[in-house]
């Protein structure tokens, strides 16, 4: 199962990218409401972060949605 992990993006790890994606922006507004010399985003299971069936995985779907929101991100944002 570990090799094939990767293969293809399973339906509930599909809704939890969904989720995060949109939960992390949205919390980087309330947060930025103070100084931040920076915020970072830390994924430790991310993987490749794209799945072999082309599905992007939850810290590219993030770094996408703060992209597409960059307006309300003028601090340095950092992924790993």
């Amino acid at each position: 199962m570990e090799g094939k992990f990767f293969e293809s993006q399973t339906p509930s790890s599909r809704t939890k990218a969904q989720i995060v994606a949109k939960y992390f922006p949205q919390y980087c507004k309330i947060i930025l409401k103070k100084p931040q010399k920076e915020i970072r985003y830390l994924d430790l299971f991310a993987g490749p972060g794209k799945y072999e069936d082309g599905h992007l995985s939850t810290p590219l779907l993030i770094a996408d949605q703060c992209v597409q929101k960059m307006h309300y991100y003028l601090k340095k944002l950092d992924f790993y």
